[in-house]
């Protein structure tokens, strides 16, 4: 559940910097607001990419968790 809640809580904050992004972009005159405004961009797809992955492997977990008991309740059915 732990990871679930770090992948979700990752996904949120990169549509935040996003639309820091977004916001912070229009009035690009200097080099240094350049350089956040990419630094920006890229912790927000940094973030985005490691809380899919996150949520995804969790969601892996869970189907082999239920593809497992089902197989051990397949199991004890043909003992008995």
């Amino acid at each position: 559940m732990n990871e679930l809640k770090a992948g979700l809580s990752l996904v949120v904050i990169a549509n935040i910097c996003y639309v820091l992004y977004i916001y912070f972009s229009k009035d690009n005159t200097t080099n240094l607001s350049d350089f956040l405004s990419g630094l920006i961009l890229g912790s927000s797809v940094g973030a985005n990419i490691v809380g899919i992955t996150t949520i995804a492997k969790y969601i892996g977990k869970q189907k082999n968790i239920v593809r497992l008991s089902f197989i051990m309740m397949h199991i004890e059915e043909e003992q008995n």
